[in-house]
């Protein structure tokens, strides 16, 4: 239901970006592709006038909500990766 605000072009920022960080509330944590997807898609279209308004900051904190606490499933991959490094490093 705030998704198809987030990604509509006639409505102001303000709008847009509080129905991102709205989803992003709802949704914490969550790794939700398709709320992902749509918020991250309104920053590339959104012409550069509108990115910088003050509003554009709650897009990114929307998306970074989605993955709050994620960070615990990278720390395994990460010491994975340490292993497979090439001897000269």
């Amino acid at each position: 239901m705030l998704l198809p605000l987030v990604s509509d072009d006639g409505i102001s920022m303000e709008i847009v970006a509080l129905a991102a960080l709205a989803v992003g509330l709802i949704f914490v944590g969550s790794e939700n592709g398709e709320a992902a997807g749509v918020i991250f898609q309104t920053l590339m279209e959104r012409e550069d006038r509108a990115l910088d308004e003050k509003w554009t900051r709650f897009l990114g904190l929307g998306l970074a909500l989605l993955y709050v606490g994620q960070s615990r499933h990278q720390s395994h991959r990460r010491s994975e990766l340490s292993f497979t490094r090439c001897p000269s490093e």
